[in-house]
C-alpha cells in the first residue's frame, strides 16, 4: 500500500471512486486493533471522506476506522474517547460506543459550524 495510490476495494456508490491511501501524520498514534505496539503509517479510507479524515487528523483527533456509508448510512468515524474535547470544540455529533470503547462520530454533521 502506497500513499495516494488508489486502494483496490469496491467502488463507493456516492463518489464512484475507490478508497485512497493516506499517510498518518507523525504526531498521531493510530494503531492496529488498538494495539499501541504497532503504529499505522498508512490508512485506506473512502475517497469521498478523505478530506474530512485529514481535517480530523490535523486537529489531533485519533481515529480507529471510518466509512462513508456508501449511500446507505451516514458517514462515520470511530474516534479515541480521549478526543471528546476536540470533537465538542469542532461541533461534531457523536455518541459513545461501549462495545468498542470509543466514540462513533457522524462526520457529515457538525452542530456548531
Amino acid at each position: 500500500m502506497k500513499e495516494g495510490k488508489v486502494f483496490n476495494q469496491s467502488e463507493c456508490i456516492n463518489c464512484k471512486k475507490e478508497s485512497v491511501v493516506l499517510k498518518v501524520p507523525d504526531n498521531l498514534c493510530i494503531t492496529y486493533n488498538w494495539n499501541k505496539n504497532k503504529r499505522k503509517k498508512l490508512v485506506a479510507v473512502d475517497a469521498c471522506i478523505a478530506d474530512e479524515i485529514k481535517y480530523l487528523w490535523s486537529k489531533g483527533v485519533i481515529t480507529y476506522g471510518c466509512c462513508c456509508g456508501h449511500g446507505k448510512e451516514d458517514p462515520i468515524c470511530l474516534v479515541n474517547k480521549e478526543c471528546e474535547g476536540v470533537l465538542k470544540k469542532l461541533g461534531y455529533e457523536y455518541s459513545y460506543n461501549s462495545e468498542l470503547s470509543c466514540f462513533e462520530v457522524n462526520i457529515e454533521r457538525r452542530i456548531n459550524i
